[in-house]
């Protein structure tokens, strides 16, 4: 019997060789990138146009379904299918040169256009893309000239057997350190940053501040009643969030006014700074679920921008657009009127951070953040709703959409055993412009009770509320709705978020042991 390798051997080791070459083709292409277009980086690039290319109901999906792991979930599985194409193109480029080498080429076209179609690409685009091919295809030449093994006869000499382990050595040091090198070169992405100058701002206080908020009701798992912006939630198409300078940043003001400008950080700080309390909620959150936050926001006055512009008569709706060219369609009148919708630049007595809006965000108190909360805001652009769709509008979803009354139960928390006693139960209420009155409680379809409601945070802000319950032993179901003022009930009618917000009673089932 011979032992001389076979095809097979040939391919294992070839795949390797890929794996490691296209480790090292998206390092590469990070530290491009964060020298260039961090946009621009490979992985990044093609999960933004993943996100892009997604259909409506599968992003509601693993918007409700993953939350906040949505994107880690999706640049996992590029890196998994590209690992998979290294093996592909590893073996390709050993048995079948010309083949395996086109295959090359034709990735890196992919990274490359991934790129460059995105949001403000330019031709410096293309470089991570570039620089990752060159990397991977050096790594992988350099790689498959160490993966072919060496012949060993039937009956080998200790000479042969030794150079056979060399062989083997080489290919495996050969290995380790372009994999190596694609570790250091993914690490040197994230540390380096292009040498300019950033400049540096600070939060700006209000013309005439706010009283103190009310405090947070006492009652353990009972979420704040002003969000720490570190828990504030996440929703938005972006892989990676972008790096602005408040120093480069502008705001356009466009479309149907008289006297259409540009305004920049600086000069929107001289306009009057006020601060709002308002509650922001996802279009995307399914009844009882974690995509919602309140707090105090601190901006500019929408209706000072657009009244400096002069509005035009018929229009009817602001198109908001962000950095990386998202749409949101707002009505007119709701940057208008009393409710002082806000360029936003500061939450809760800190300046936005980058994951929610540095520099500058549209807020607009009473809507759902996909029809009013436009994220790294850089135009407003005065239009009709019957001339123009924003990013969410053309893909379903409804193009006003004002928050529903709703509730939700904070504590106890889903599936819990607690011991049957004396439990508070809370959680918090909140409706669209208009004042929650009540909210009541029941157990296993009982007859409904009153909730005692927290502090009044204002009109645009969530209601705390609690009751103590007497739980008894065994499994129990519990709900909650709200009331406002107008005398409207939460409806208990189970909708689906699109097109226009979830609706339904948050239930949660619990454990009572003796």
């Amino acid at each position: 019997m011979s032992s001389e390798p076979g095809a097979a051997q040939t391919k294992s080791r070839a795949g390797w060789a890929g794996v490691a070459a296209v480790a090292l083709a998206v390092g590469v292409g990070h530290l491009a990138a964060s020298l260039t277009d961090r946009q621009a980086s490979p992985v990044v690039a093609l999960a933004a146009r993943v996100i892009d290319a997604s259909p409506t109901p599968l992003k509601s999906w693993a918007v409700a379904t993953l939350g906040n792991l949505d994107k880690p979930v999706l640049v996992g599985g590029i890196l998994a299918v590209t690992a998979a194409l290294g093996v592909l193109v590893g073996r390709l480029a050993a048995v079948r040169p010309a083949v395996g080498w086109g295959a090359v080429g034709a990735l890196g076209l992919v990274i490359t256009a991934a790129a460059l179609l995105g949001p403000g690409a330019g031709p410096v685009s293309a470089v991570p893309g570039l620089a990752a091919t060159a990397a991977g295809a050096a790594a992988l030449r350099f790689l498959l000239a160490r993966a072919a093994p060496e012949h060993v006869p039937d009956d080998p000499t200790p000479a042969e057997l030794a150079e056979a382990e060399s062989s083997r050595r080489r290919l495996l040091l050969g290995i380790s350190g372009v994999a190596s090198l694609a570790l250091l070169s993914g690490v040197a992405g994230e540390l380096v940053r292009p040498s300019r100058s950033v400049r540096v701002v600070t939060l700006p206080g209000a013309a005439r501040p706010l009283p103190a908020p009310p405090a947070t009701l006492p009652i353990p798992g009972m979420s704040q009643l002003a969000t720490p912006q570190i828990e504030l939630y996440r929703v938005d198409i972006n892989v990676a969030a972008p790096d602005i300078d408040a120093a480069e940043w502008r705001l356009d003001i466009d479309g149907m006014v008289d006297r259409p400008y540009s305004i920049g950080w600086d000069e929107l700080l001289q306009l009057e700074v006020i601060e709002r309390d308002a509650t922001l909620m996802c279009v995307s959150n399914f009844v009882g679920g974690p995509y919602i936050g309140s707090g105090r926001w601190i901006g500019v006055r929408t209706r000072d921008l657009l009244e400096r512009a002069g509005v035009r008569a018929g229009a009817d709706m602001v198109l908001s657009t962000s950095w990386d060219s998202f749409t949101v369609s707002t009505p007119l009148p709701a940057l208008l009127d009393e409710r002082d919708a806000i360029v936003a630049v500061g939450f809760n007595g800190e300046l936005l951070s980058k994951y929610h809006g540095y520099p500058a965000r549209l807020l607009t108190p009473g809507m759902y953040g996909f029809v009013g909360a436009t994220k790294w805001l850089r135009r407003l652009t005065v239009t009709r709703f019957a001339d123009r769709q924003a990013y969410w509008t053309v893909r379903g979803w409804s193009e006003q959409a004002p928050l529903k009354l709703s509730s939700r139960i904070e504590t106890p928390l889903p599936s819990r055993v607690l011991t049957a006693g004396t439990i508070a139960v809370g959680g918090s209420a909140w409706a669209s412009r208009v004042a929650v009155a009540k909210v009541e409680f029941r157990v296993d379809d009982g007859p409904w009770r009153e909730a005692i409601l927290g502090p009044d945070g204002g009109l645009d802000t969530w209601r705390q509320w609690y009751v103590e319950w007497q739980a008894t032993r065994g499994s129990h179901i519990l709900e909650c709705r709200a009331w406002d003022v107008t005398g409207k009930v939460q409806s208990a009618i189970d909708m689906e978020p699109v097109p226009d917000g979830a609706e339904g009673l948050h239930m949660v089932r619990v454990e009572i042991s003796p």
